[in-house]
């Protein structure tokens, strides 16, 4: 996650630091914040159990992509509603992907993530600092 973010209570904030490095190209890092039976929609992809995640995220993260959690709010103990942006970088320019995920924990990791997004053009290279 970039510098930018919210005050995330514990576990949520390491949890959503792990989902940040999957994104960003470590695709194993989803294995230690989701439960075994996990189920993840990111709009119309949908993912039952952590193997079917791992595959998600290596298929499509690390493209120079940079994770940041705009805003959380508790639902209850469980729910968890995370406002976020990937940037995504092509080549001189990027994109972005703003996005909602209702997220519900159980025993300290993410059990459901259901996300939806709108992409666009953004053309800034801040989340990269500039480069």
């Amino acid at each position: 996650m970039t510098a930018r973010r919210p005050d995330i209570p514990p576990p949520l904030a390491n949890l959503l630091a792990g989902v940040g490095r999957a994104f960003t190209g470590d695709a194993d890092a989803i294995e230690d914040v989701v439960t075994d039976d996990v189920v993840w929609i990111d709009d119309d992809d949908r993912c039952d159990g952590v193997d079917e995640v791992v595959g998600h995220f290596l298929a499509h993260g690390g493209w120079r992509e940079v994770f940041e959690v705009r805003a959380v709010e508790a639902t209850d103990d469980e729910h968890w509603t995370v406002d976020w942006i990937l940037w995504l970088r092509a080549d001189s320019t990027s994109y972005r992907r703003d996005g909602r995920a209702d997220v519900v924990l159980a025993d300290d990791r993410i059990a459901s993530w259901t996300a939806t997004a709108t992409e666009r053009e953004d053309g800034s290279l801040a989340a990269w600092d500039g480069d």
